[in-house]
Order: C-alpha cells, then sequence, then structure tokens
C-alpha cells in the first residue's frame, strides 16, 4: 500500500505533547564516537502540530534547527523549515508548493515553485511511522517530498520493508526496517519503536563499515 496523506493510516491518537533527546554516534567496527545530540519537540495545536528538531553538535558551537508544521489528522505538510551553518531552506504546501534553498558556501539561491501530489514531508516520515498500525509483518510505501537543489525528482519513496517484534533495554518493540530513494534504497534503517507508548528508542542507519545511529537519552 502506498500512503500519503490522502491515503494513510495513521492513528492520530497517537500523537502527544513531548519532548525527547537521542544521542547521536557513529560506529566504525567496535569504535564509537558521539557527534552531538538531538532533541526533538512535539506539540499539539489544534488541528495543527508542530515539530521541531534542533541538532547539537559536539564540535560546533553553531545551530542546526528544523521546523515542521502538519495537519493532524492525516499529516499533510504546511510548512517546513531548516536552517544551519551551510544552507537555508523554506517550504510553504499549498495548491503550489513554493519555498527557496539558499547554499551559503557557493552563495547561491534556488527558489521552489510548482505543483506536487501530496505528500509527506522528508522531515516527518520518521515520525510517520511510529504513528502506524505497526504489527509483525506489516508493509508500507509512503510519498515523501523532499526538496532536492540538484533539481532531480522530489517527490520519492520510502518503504517499511519489513515490521517484526523484539526486545530493546528489557522494552517490547517493534523493529521497523526503513529504506528510501533519497539515499538511493540502498541503506537501511532499523527504528526500534516501543509498543508501549510508540516512542523511537533507538534508530541505527547500516552504511556499509559504517553505522550511524541514535539512541534516546
Amino acid at each position: 500500500m502506498r500512503l500519503s496523506p490522502d491515503n494513510n493510516e495513521v492513528d492520530a491518537s497517537l500523537i502527544k505533547d513531548e519532548v525527547y533527546e537521542m544521542r547521536w554516534s557513529v560506529k566504525s567496527g567496535d569504535t564509537s564516537n558521539d557527534i552531538g545530540k538531538v532533541i526533538t519537540k512535539i506539540k499539539n495545536n489544534g488541528d495543527k502540530v508542530l515539530i521541531t528538531s534542533e541538532v547539537k553538535r559536539y564540535n560546533s558551537a553553531k545551530r542546526w534547527v528544523d521546523t515542521t508544521i502538519v495537519t493532524k489528522a492525516d499529516l499533510k505538510p504546511i510548512y517546513h523549515a531548516s536552517y544551519n551553518e551551510n544552507r537555508d531552506m523554506v517550504i510553504n504546501y499549498g495548491a503550489k508548493t513554493e519555498g527557496f534553498y539558499k547554499d551559503k558556501t557557493k552563495r547561491e539561491k534556488i527558489t521552489l515553485n510548482g505543483e506536487y501530489p501530496t505528500s509527506f514531508d522528508s522531515s516527518m516520515y520518521p515520525q510517520v511511522i511510529r504513528w502506524l498500525p505497526l504489527n509483525d509483518n506489516y508493509t508500507a510505501d509512503l510519498l515523501v517530498f523532499n526538496f532536492n537543489p540538484s533539481g532531480k525528482t522530489d517527490v520519492l519513496n520510502a518503504y517499511v520493508k519489513e515490521v517484526s517484534s523484539t526486545s530493546y533495554n528489557n522494552k517490547d518493540v517493534w523493529d521497523v526496517v526503513v529504506t528510501d530513494d533519497i539515499v538511493g534504497g540502498n541503506v537501511k534503517t532499523h527504528y526500534y519503536i516501543s509498543k508501549e507508548d510508540r516512542s523511537v528508542l533507538r534508530m541505527e542507519v547500516n552504511m556499509g563499515a559504517q553505522s550511524m545511529i541514535m539512541e534516546r537519552i
């Protein structure tokens, strides 16, 4: 099944106000290096949901902040902004999707103005996954909008390839295996999602010899 805001299985009752932190590290062989942490805030605001995330890297004092606004009923994107030391990006969704991508290194600004099928914003789809009706052997495809400054296709797919029951830190979780077209479909991400409250306890991105890991603090 291909899911989008117009055709989705999200359980909006699972969307709760919360603030959580994830420790960000990279593992290569037996060596693990902490890079920083990501602080995510989710706030219900009437019929909308506001999601903000801030990346704090240990080797940099510069901020990386993302803000996303979606409708609560179906997670239809309304607004997404992302600011960091290398680029600024803003997207306003509507009948036409408009925005810009400012590359601070190249000092170039690319504008976006087009009509696209209704899709989840790329910043949101990891959250979408945790609010799906997960069960063993569940699969789904998600239609995702990812602003691509190189001019390639902006509407892509993410794939829930496999869901299985396991345990993590003595908690019952679903191990949700996901790939997406944003990174070519060859990189697998494991989401360890609590069966009790749908919190994401761990994310592990397998990139060949290296793994990127997020662990809930």
